[in-house]
């Protein structure tokens, strides 16, 4: 019986899909561990305090691996689909079927050339229509960028507010100063394992309630850099899967 050309993406896509659940359970018990703390430390300048998230306990470095096979595994399931239809096609051993990725709308022609030279025109057509490139699907781009970083350097923690209460924020006697955000987006500095969230007036005297949410992220990576790294892997199966059906329908 003839294997199904398709039978490699879909596993790869299974593959992909095995690896987010550990990857979520990973960091879920590594964070109920509570290997975070907060602490209040005054700035180089003397001007403000600012309250700091700091990691005690390194983050695994098991979870990057983790997060690396599954952003592999899923871009795998795109190219093993190019490769699929040029099979089905009547094409025995094609070697330029790939899913052309490309930084530009300007550039993708030039990557369908070099990459897609054994797949069908009816299936090149559908992925331009996917739009694989920067400005165009940014998710699809996002996939190719993460899946050529340094999984080293690919996830680091984040803190997010769920519920920051100060019942007491005084100044000189006075309630004012209210603590600052720093920036929409705080970066983790990971030379010192920490990242800062707030800052204060220096002769502020702080009470409150402080609840902070601590998760993974894609660290530093363009489109989905600081967002949390399970909701951006599991958006990037949907998409995936979306993709591999229509290239299969269309193969049809």
């Amino acid at each position: 019986m003839r294997a199904c050309p398709f039978e490699s993406p879909r596993r790869k896509l299974a593959r992909a899909k095995e690896h987010i659940v550990d990857l979520e359970k990973r960091a879920n018990t590594f964070f109920s561990e509570h290997p975070c703390t907060h602490v209040i430390e005054p700035d180089p300048t003397g001007q403000y305090k600012l309250f700091k998230i700091k990691l005690t306990t390194p983050l695994p470095g098991n979870l990057a691996d983790i997060a690396a096979d599954a952003t592999q595994n899923l871009r795998d399931v795109l190219d093993h689909s190019g490769y699929a239809a040029a099979v089905a096609s009547g094409r025995s051993k094609p070697m330029n079927a790939y899913f052309p990725f490309a930084g530009s709308a300007g550039d993708l022609d030039n990557v369908i050339r070099g990459r897609c030279k054994d797949i069908p025109g009816d299936i090149v057509m559908l992925f331009r229509a996917f739009q694989p490139y920067k400005g165009g699907n940014n998710l699809l781009w996002a996939l190719n960028r993460i899946a050529i970083t340094n999984k080293h350097m690919l996830l680091a923690p984040m803190a997010a507010s769920t519920g920051l209460y100060f019942d007491n924020v005084m100044v000189n006697g006075s309630r004012s100063g209210l603590p600052t955000l720093i920036g929409e987006r705080p970066t983790w500095d990971r030379r010192k394992n920490e990242i800062v969230f707030l800052k204060f007036p220096f002769d502020a005297n702080i009470k409150g309630d402080f609840r902070i949410s601590i998760f993974i992220t894609f660290h530093e990576v363009e489109i989905v850099g600081g967002q949390p790294a399970i909701g951006v892997l599991n958006a990037l199966v949907g998409e995936v899967e979306r993709i591999l059906m229509a290239i299969e329908a269309e193969t049809r």
